[in-house]
């Protein structure tokens, strides 16, 4: 038909405006423009359900260990203050039979109350470092298997999202391929 290239992509344009009095070309242009406007639109869905279903769960799954983390290091901090207090009541014992040997009377009923007062606070500490390791592991358990169960979920739910996503777009170039077929060269 004719085609001249000199006059760059304005040029081109015009050509293809004047030429194509049939409207085929301008036709197959604008129908390949109005699909990528869709494949945008199916795009944008896509990626904010990316989003919803994996980001957000991954985002939540950073948030729990984070707070696992936490939770750890007030069971160590509570070992630890355990672990003082079994030094003290030891000190305390020490120091009742030292001053049960050379101590007067009221010093060795101080240093005794000292030591029941220190053995019951160690006792309850104890007591309390045993009832939170039993649930830690419980729930870092629970967390384990959660976790699995959701992140396989997680990624179903993905290759799901690229499948539907993929069959879209499948679907949106099939159904521009007979308009660019009619098109005349």
């Amino acid at each position: 038909r004719g085609w001249r290239w000199g006059g760059g992509v304005e040029g081109f344009v015009e050509q293809v405006m004047q030429q194509g009095e049939e409207g085929w070309l301008s036709n197959g242009l604008g129908d390949v423009g109005n699909n990528c406007e869709h494949v945008d639109e199916d795009y944008m869905e896509h990626a904010e359900n990316e989003t919803i279903e994996v980001i957000e769960t991954l985002i939540y799954y950073l948030g729990m260990c984070a707070a696992l983390r936490d939770t750890l290091k007030r069971l160590l901090g509570f070992m630890t203050d355990r672990d003082k207090l079994a030094g003290k009541v030891r000190d305390a014992q020490a120091n009742c039979e030292k001053l049960a040997k050379t101590g007067t009377p009221d010093k060795v009923a101080s240093a005794q109350q000292e030591l029941q007062s220190l053995t019951e606070r160690r006792d309850a500490l104890m007591k309390h470092v045993i009832n939170f390791e039993i649930l830690f592991k419980e729930e870092l358990r629970r967390f384990h298997r959660e976790k699995q169960y959701d992140m396989k979920a997680m990624l179903k739910s993905f290759v799901e999202l690229q499948l539907d996503y993929a069959s879209k777009m499948k679907r949106n170039w099939e159904t521009l391929l007979p308009t660019v077929e009619k098109v005349k060269m």
